[in-house]
């Protein structure tokens, strides 16, 4: 595990993942700043999510998304049915991470991309024979429609569930952390998704007229490259993005990054 030697790094995550975060920063040897840009939340009524659930076996894959929706989705499953009632179904997780939460639940899952993406995922189901199937994916509001899209393209039915909510937390707080970015006391920006990005430039664009100078005063790592995409798609440069999308290999990129940045420093001497 390589240190990250006293960077300071802003961590976008929502709670309570930024403080997990924070701790992996803490254990290199970083500095973490907690400044969350999205805060998730239950749908406003769960009508939607009950009415998927009462059918719940006559789905042939049931797909989650995201840590976030394996709890929401689980959690009101066992509120009002039973949670084994999941294992009647093919299961795919897009993630080490969705995997490992839906595994603490006890549900088996049969498929996961070994590159944790959804468009992975879309390429495994393409070598499959899915005309005719059903399937159920559980995402958030603000999650992308490709997945769903591509299945539907290959013949199978898909309902798109959304099982959380992904929304902007207040934004008074940017107040207290422009001074530190325009002082240069951060040292990387860093996105897990392209929420925390779009819903951190809205924030510092509600606090001042200069959001794109600020944030490239700061390094940016994203932790794939449908987040890198979406930052560089408004113009900035992204620094880092880990082979393997989880927040532990983006802080390994970060470390790389800051050693190579010496190692550079020491030659130019």
């Amino acid at each position: 595990m390589n240190k990250l030697d006293g960077a300071t790094i802003l961590v976008t995550r929502p709670q309570p993942k930024a403080e997990q975060m924070a701790d992996l920063i803490r254990e290199r040897g970083g500095e973490p700043v907690i400044f969350p840009t999205i805060a998730i939340e239950p749908p406003e009524t769960w009508d939607e999510v009950d009415a998927a659930i009462e059918p719940l076996t006559e789905y042939d894959w049931i797909i989650f998304s995201s840590t976030n929706g394996v709890k929401h989705f689980t959690d009101r499953l066992s509120e009002i049915s039973e949670l084994s009632l999941l294992n009647q179904s093919g299961i795919a997780a897009v993630g080490s991470k969705t995997a490992e939460t839906l595994g603490e639940r006890s549900v088996k899952v049969d498929v996961i991309p070994d590159d944790y993406s959804a468009d992975a995922l879309l390429a495994y189901f393409t070598e499959q024979d899915i005309a005719g199937k059903q399937f159920l994916q559980v995402t958030g509001n603000k999650g992308r429609t490709t997945l769903a899209e591509g299945l539907e393209s290959l013949g199978a039915g898909v309902k798109r569930l959304e099982a959380y909510r992904n929304v902007s937390p207040d934004s008074e707080a940017a107040s207290e952390l422009i001074p530190l970015l325009r002082a240069g006391h951060v040292d990387y920006l860093t996105f897990t998704s392209p929420s925390t990005f779009d819903n951190f430039y809205d924030m510092l664009s509600e606090m001042t007229d200069t959001p794109e100078v600020i944030i490239r005063q700061c390094r940016i790592a994203a932790i794939g490259p449908v987040t890198a995409e979406a930052i560089e798609s408004v113009g900035f440069s992204v620094d880092v993005v880990p082979e393997d999308y989880t927040v532990e290999q983006m802080l390994e990129g970060i470390a790389d990054a800051e050693n190579e940045n010496k190692v550079e420093f020491r030659t130019a001497e």
